[in-house]
């Protein structure tokens, strides 16, 4: 039952990793150039 959970786990964090450059450069690029 392990092995499920540790890949859940892997995916997981494999997603943040992907995803959390984006949201930073996003987030970068809003405080350098507000569209609002």
């Amino acid at each position: 039952m392990k092995a499920p959970k540790s890949r859940v786990a892997e995916v997981f964090y494999w997603l943040i990793e992907r995803t959390m450059p984006m949201i930073a450069a996003i987030t970068i690029a809003d405080s350098i150039n507000p569209s609002n």
